[in-house]
């Protein structure tokens, strides 16, 4: 399942850290055990690219997770909402200028319920969400789903505070959206060669991403190729996006096999020659 970058961070304030009732501080990580809706991305929204066939489509993108410095030391079991859903998508919308719409409600069932257990001696578990649906519905309009955690069976856990909501997004897979074989060739601030299997999953029909920047940056990288054979790239600090590099594309093309394309960033201080080949 692709991770997209999309806004509000995770690093939104939170007073529970500040009054070490819960949070990243060592106190509170030593003497607490938070439940939380973990994203790769650090964001709070997931992508879940489909191929649009008219069949049942079984999504394992959700996971639910236990930050604490043990793993857990029995089953926990985590109850989950959709109630709140409506109001997850509205306050995305508002704070991103977004179009996401509810997921039709008769288009989808979640495999299992929403109880999910974390097992003992883990820390986290990824519940399957069960989509049916019909392939001309989901492509008229962005549709989501917000989830929320509502509760936990067992005593001694907090709900974390700025990760217990969590905006499933489902989007139609790009026709890029594959494995390659990735090779970068870095000049400029720097001289090296990058060699990397990589999987680029879908943003949008025309987009895909990959984690880093040439394969040497710690970022996060967009691909957009364009209609007229060329390709353009976002190259940003990270998967929020709030931090762009400011990618100038050079020279690019695709074709079934892959693509080429030389970009610089940061006024030029350093240039990525890439090709990128299907596995």
């Amino acid at each position: 399942m692709a991770v997209m970058a999309l806004g509000l961070s995770s690093c939104l304030k939170d007073q529970n850290i500040e009054d070490l009732k819960y949070g990243v501080n060592d106190e509170a990580f030593e003497s607490n055990r938070i439940i939380e809706l973990p994203s790769a991305s650090g964001t709070h929204v997931i992508a879940a690219s489909f191929v649009p066939e008219d069949k049942d489509t079984v999504f394992r993108t959700l996971t639910v997770a236990l930050a604490s410095k043990e793993p857990a030391s029995e089953d926990i079991t985590v109850n989950l909402t959709l109630d709140n859903s409506e109001e997850i998508i509205a306050n995305w919308n508002e704070a991103n200028d977004g179009e996401f719409v509810g997921f039709p409600s008769d288009q989808f069932s979640i495999e299992g319920g929403l109880s999910v257990t974390i097992p003992r001696g883990s820390r986290s578990v990824t519940t399957p969400i069960n989509i049916a649906f019909n392939p001309t519905v989901l492509l008229e309009g962005q549709y989501a789903l917000g989830f929320r955690i509502a509760s936990v069976d067992q005593e001694g856990y907090l709900i974390s505070g700025n990760f217990k909501d969590m905006l499933i997004q489902f989007v139609a897979q790009s026709a890029f959206e594959a494995n390659y074989s990735f090779i970068s060739v870095i000049t400029g601030g720097v001289s090296a060669t990058t060699n990397e299997d990589v999987h680029m999953p879908t943003i949008n029909a025309n987009t895909v991403s990959k984690d880093g920047i040439g394969g040497y940056f710690t970022g996060y990288t967009e691909y957009t190729f364009n209609e007229d054979g060329t390709i353009t790239v976002g190259a940003y600090g990270d998967a929020t996006k709030t931090s762009s590099y400011g990618a100038q594309v050079v020279e690019s093309s695709y074709d079934d096999n892959g693509f080429h394309v030389k970009f610089t960033i940061l006024g030029g201080g350093y240039t990525f020659d890439e090709t990128a080949v299907r596995n």
